[in-house]
Formats: C-alpha cells, sequence, structure tokens
C-alpha cells in the first residue's frame, strides 16, 4: 500500500482541507507526480511538491470558490483551468451507480471475508480500478467531468454490533483479518505502478 505521508494526492483535495486545516507548509518534503489529470494548467503533471501545489492553488481561489469545492460535484472553475470533479464514488464491492456502462459488482466484503483469501481481494481491488479507470475515460470521451478516480472504500469498521446496519460492508468482527483483507483490496484499487495512482481512497 503506497504511503503518501500527507502529501495531498490531488490539489482540488488540497484546497478543501486548506480550507479545513490551514497551511501546509510543516509537511515534510515529498516530491510525487500527478494522480492522472492531463487537463493542463496548473493542474498539469509535475514534480513539484503537492502541498506547495494546495497552496499556491488555494491561494489564487476566492472565498466563494474555495466552498463551491466543499461539495460534489465540486463546481469547475474555468480561470483556472480546473474542471467540475464528482467526489462520490463508493467502490465497496464493484463501482457503485456506474451508469449505462455498467460494472462487475463482486459479492459483499462481510462474504468476501468469508473467504479468508487475501489474493482474491486483491484480484477484485485491481478488477474494481480498473474499471473505475475505464468508466472515468469514457465519461471524459463525452464531455463529462471527471468522476470514478476517488472511491469511498474500504470499510474497515469492526463489525460487534449486529443491529449497526451497514455491517455487510465491513470484513467483519476480527481486526486482524480486516486489516489483511483491507490492506490487499487497497493495493489492488491503488495498482502497481510506483508513482500513479489508479484511483485514491477516501
Amino acid at each position: 500500500m503506497k504511503k503518501w505521508h500527507g502529501c495531498l494526492l490531488l490539489p482540488i483535495a488540497g484546497c478543501w482541507l486548506q480550507v479545513i486545516c490551514g497551511s501546509c507548509a510543516d509537511r515534510p518534503d515529498h516530491a510525487e507526480k500527478s494522480a492522472g489529470f492531463r487537463k493542463g494548467g496548473l493542474l498539469a503533471p509535475s514534480e513539484e511538491h503537492w502541498c506547495k501545489r494546495a497552496h499556491e492553488l488555494c491561494a489564487r481561489l476566492s472565498v466563494k470558490e474555495k466552498l463551491s469545492q466543499l461539495n460534489t460535484p465540486a463546481a469547475a472553475v474555468p480561470r483556472l483551468n480546473i474542471s467540475a470533479f464528482n467526489w462520490w464514488s463508493e467502490a465497496l464491492h464493484g463501482i457503485n451507480n456506474p451508469g449505462a456502462g455498467g460494472a462487475t459488482i463482486f459479492p459483499q466484503p462481510l462474504g468476501l471475508a468469508a473467504t479468508f483469501n487475501r489474493t482474491l481481494l486483491h484480484q477484485i481491488g485491481t478488477i474494481v480500478s480498473t474499471e473505475a479507470r475505464a468508466l472515468n475515460n469514457g465519461q471524459m470521451a463525452t464531455g463529462g467531468s471527471p468522476r470514478f478516480l476517488n472511491v469511498f472504500s474500504p470499510n474497515i469498521n469492526i463489525f460487534r454490533d449486529p443491529r449497526w446496519g451497514r455491517g455487510s460492508e465491513t470484513y467483519g468482527e476480527d481486526p486482524h483479518l480486516t486489516a489483511e483483507l483491507a490492506v490487499e483490496y487497497v493495493k489492488g484499487l491503488q495498482g502497481d505502478d510506483p508513482t500513479f495512482l489508479k484511483v485514491t481512497l477516501a
């Protein structure tokens, strides 16, 4: 699983964090490449430090523009060549609400945990993120906004109370098994490229 040590994967996310948390000037100096945006302008791929880039971006946004980034879909900022972005994509066991293109839906995480198969979770994560990228590419090709590049997954809460309605989204009540399966699923989702992520996780 890739560790990004607090550096921001997407400058828009950095803007959101800047609004909420303030400056990131004290973060360690890491240079990471873009998570895949190729729109040009301020968001073009670069070796620059993400925290520095996020700070520069936030300095260029008005308060109204910053606030427009706190919702989904986040509004476009044409003057800075920032397209709208839909942050809401769930991928607990496949891409939720993929539209007309469809996506593979796997068993619920609780059922997957019953396999105790870490390799299987990695393979499923790989398939899900490949489909997420394909769905995003299809949407972008038809003039749509980026989507499916940030997914809400996995749910690593420990399922201790059967009254909790979202228990089937978890890997069960065993913290060790949950950790093992979640790591493999995340590795599959992120991909094997040391520089670029297939999707980011929330």
